[in-house]
């Protein structure tokens, strides 16, 4: 289990290649400084997410729920493209896997 203030060595980075740059993710305090061009300590890094966050009091969505965590901006920045590009791996998948069980040949 991970402590407050403190990363988990066993949970995954990566980077997230944004407008050229790459940026630590998840997002973290590095990401924000990066992103913004400017230092942050914990607080100022929470000050900003917070003046970010969309006030979305029950998210009906994965992207009401990032959207009320990080805000348009990073949203935009991080999660659409990635949102996008999964589910267009949906949909060829599903199209794919209907395709083979839904056949009208008899080979």
């Amino acid at each position: 289990m991970a402590t407050k203030g403190k990363r988990n060595p066993s949970a995954p980075s990566f980077a997230s290649s944004v407008g050229g740059q790459l940026y630590p993710f998840p997002i973290n305090l590095t990401t924000l400084e990066q992103f913004f061009h400017t230092q942050l300590t914990e607080k100022s890094g929470k000050e900003l997410l917070d003046s970010l966050r969309l006030d979305i009091p029950e998210s009906k969505n994965s992207e009401e729920f990032v959207l009320s965590r990080v805000g348009k901006k990073l949203y935009k920045a991080f999660y659409l493209d990635y949102t996008l590009t999964e589910i267009q791996f949906l949909l060829i998948h599903c199209i794919v896997e209907y395709s083979m069980c839904l056949r009208t040949s008899v080979d």
